[in-house]
């Protein structure tokens, strides 16, 4: 079925022309029945969703059945996407692929990557302000086994922000969103600009230590400087306790956010007919 046929006719500026704006859903009652859904992750191979739905409802015309199914608004980008298109997605989205791999979208929670486990001497040893991460483990007894990762999905939309006094070296000024770096044989620091006014600029989402006497750079406008005082304004739990927390660029985000569209669920395909008839009816065809 072609679901754009369905969709009821209307008078435009003199014209009939099909009404884009109309949608159906399939009702409450229908979603409740479990047993006529079950998952189903897309794979590769899959290619579009007109050949899944082909696949499946051996129609290809049934693609706006697995859209309403999963209420997919966007057709092209609300279900996973090639490798090629996430590329050409991501640099149309940030300028460039490089870009947004260097440029941090947040901070998160890294239990999922750590597998340690503490023993009661080492949980007391730790400072008060890390306990919080960590979920004691009992035996049947009731007894202390260790201690766990706390998995708590815990996100923040930066570690630090710092505001540094500066001497220019060239008279170009730091552009706001711009890498700020340091550089030396033994130390580095890098942060983005989030305030640039003449002789200060704001920094956040800081790697390393910036101090008295580095010269700064500004990655894109060039910008050279010398500086004068770095002072902290604010800090989360990600720039406390920087062990327990992982930076999410922007390629990272949308590269996680594309894999997790492949989960998707498929209505019975016993009960397909049942569907289009109440979208017919919703939509008042005859």
């Amino acid at each position: 079925m072609n679901y754009f046929n369905k969709l009821p006719t209307i008078d435009y500026n003199g014209s009939s022309a099909k009404n884009l704006l109309a949608r159906a859903v399939i009702s409450d009652v229908t979603r409740q029945n479990d047993t006529i859904f079950y998952p189903y992750t897309i794979q590769d191979d899959d290619g579009r969703i007109d050949n899944l739905s082909n696949s499946y409802y051996d129609n290809p015309g049934y693609t706006w059945l697995i859209w309403h199914t999963n209420n997919i608004i966007d057709p092209y980008y609300g279900t996973t996407i090639s490798d090629q298109d996430l590329y050409s997605l991501i640099v149309s989205k940030y300028g460039s692929f490089s870009n947004a791999e260097r440029t941090i979208a947040f901070y998160r929670s890294n239990w999922e990557t750590d597998s340690r486990k503490l023993s009661q001497n080492e949980f007391n040893g730790l400072p008060q302000s890390e306990k919080k991460y960590w979920d004691c483990q009992i035996d049947l007894n009731y007894q202390v086994i260790g201690y766990v990762r706390k998995k708590e999905d815990t996100i923040v939309n930066t570690n630090k922000i710092i505001n540094i006094v500066y001497q220019s070296t060239n008279s170009l000024q730091f552009a706001v969103d711009e890498l700020v770096t340091y550089q030396s044989t033994n130390r580095s620091a890098r942060g983005f600009v989030t305030l640039s006014d003449t002789g200060s600029i704001m920094l956040q989402h800081i790697t390393g230590a910036f101090q008295v006497g580095d010269i700064i750079r500004g990655e894109t406008s060039g910008a050279t400087a010398t500086v004068s005082s770095a002072t902290l304004i604010s800090q989360t739990s990600a720039g406390e306790n920087p062990t327990y927390w992982e930076s999410v660029s922007f390629a990272q985000y949308e590269q996680e956010e594309n894999e997790n569209k492949r989960d998707i669920m498929l209505l019975d395909n016993r009960y397909k007919s049942q569907i289009e008839n109440e979208l017919k009816r919703v939509m008042a065809v005859t």
